[in-house]
């Protein structure tokens, strides 16, 4: 696998705070999830009324049968706290004429979410996507939070298996760390954009950087909002 070098700067999703009733569609946003290394940061915020959602998704697709399945997305559970997803497209035929493919395909189980690499091209349900540890990671509530998310990936594979790392902080301070079975890929639905956002959570300063974010680079994000050059 080639990662695609290119070193274009920090994507602002989204600058100012937003509160959300349901996730809205960012048209026109591409993001290159195509690099080695590349970091998510947001400021959120929850209250006692949030149970799950997304802060930043792309989708295989927005019909019934799609909607679900994620490219690439960052989860955040009110009670087990954030996870990163991906790959739906590793284990289905993505093209529009096999839709129905995939009601069936996802009643096939996996254990990927406890580290495990998932099932052949076709098998497969949303377990396939998860990165998580297992272990509950909440965020406090109704405050705001700077997470983070980074993606660690090598450009060939350990003799163990493994491809990488996603690296998991809140503040400054590192929250987990899961390895990477296998290399985090991107789809073919570039005509919608990605979902920002879910009911009942608030965002502010999402950005994606196309390089790995240490915690130096936090501490600058915490104290004035941009890393400094």
């Amino acid at each position: 696998v080639y990662f695609n070098s290119g070193n274009q700067g920090a994507v602002e999703v989204l600058k100012s705070r937003l509160s959300f009733s349901a996730p809205v569609v960012v048209v026109g946003l591409d993001i290159n999830v195509r690099l080695a290394n590349f970091s998510f940061t947001a400021w959120v915020r929850i209250s006692r009324t949030f149970s799950k959602g997304y802060i930043l998704r792309k989708r295989i697709g927005s019909t019934v049968d799609m909607e679900d399945l994620s490219c690439w997305a960052w989860y955040l559970s009110g009670d087990q706290g954030p996870q990163f997803h991906y790959g739906a497209h590793d284990f289905f035929d993505t093209t529009v004429s096999s839709g129905s493919s995939y009601a069936s395909s996802r009643s096939t189980s996996s254990s990927y979410a406890s580290g495990s690499s998932g099932t052949a091209s076709g098998e497969g349900n949303l377990d396939q996507e998860i990165v998580a540890d297992g272990i509950s990671h909440p965020i406090p509530l109704d405050t705001d939070v700077l997470l983070t998310v980074c993606i660690e990936q090598y450009e060939t594979s350990s003799s163990t298996g493994i491809n990488g790392q996603i690296i998991f902080y809140t503040g400054a301070d590192l929250l987990y760390t899961r390895p990477l079975t296998r290399q985090i890929t991107d789809c073919n639905n570039d005509m919608e954009g990605p979902l920002l956002g879910d009911a009942g959570i608030e965002l502010a300063q999402v950005r994606f950087y196309p390089f790995l974010l240490r915690k130096s680079h936090l501490q600058q994000i915490m104290a004035s909002g941009e890393l400094l050059r």
